[in-house]
């Protein structure tokens, strides 16, 4: 069984909050200020879930990191996906190679702290 747990983007700070430990993410939601009196505060944050895996170089991977291939050099965003054939799972999504073994991949950065990387 996979720990649950998320990491946010800060739209206006442009940093990446890692989950406090020993808190749901219903608590985070709540810390965060997502609260439904402040609807605005919501679209200041944007959660990246983690996948339960690790690069190889034992580095956490979330959602929106940007894995790179050992073997080919290319790059992509990993992403969450609805339509696995084993159900809904994370994936490594780069036009070249839609699936790869995260754990041989390195974690170079992730969406929003490196969109460069995306062009």
């Amino acid at each position: 069984m996979r720990e649950i747990k998320f990491r946010a983007w800060d739209t206006e700070t442009r940093v990446i909050l890692p989950t406090p430990s020993g808190t749901c993410t219903l608590d985070w939601d709540h810390q965060l200020g997502h609260d439904m009196r402040y609807p605005g505060l919501r679209d200041r944050y944007i959660l990246m879930q983690y996948t339960g895996l690790h690069d190889k170089n034992g580095k956490e991977i979330y959602e929106g990191d940007v894995l790179k291939s050992p073997k080919t050099f290319d790059i992509g965003p990993v992403v969450y996906d609805v339509e696995l054939d084993g159900g809904p799972g994370f994936i490594w999504n780069h036009p070249m190679m839609y699936v790869a073994q995260m754990d041989e991949c390195e974690v170079v950065g992730n969406i929003y702290e490196n969109p460069e990387m995306m062009k």
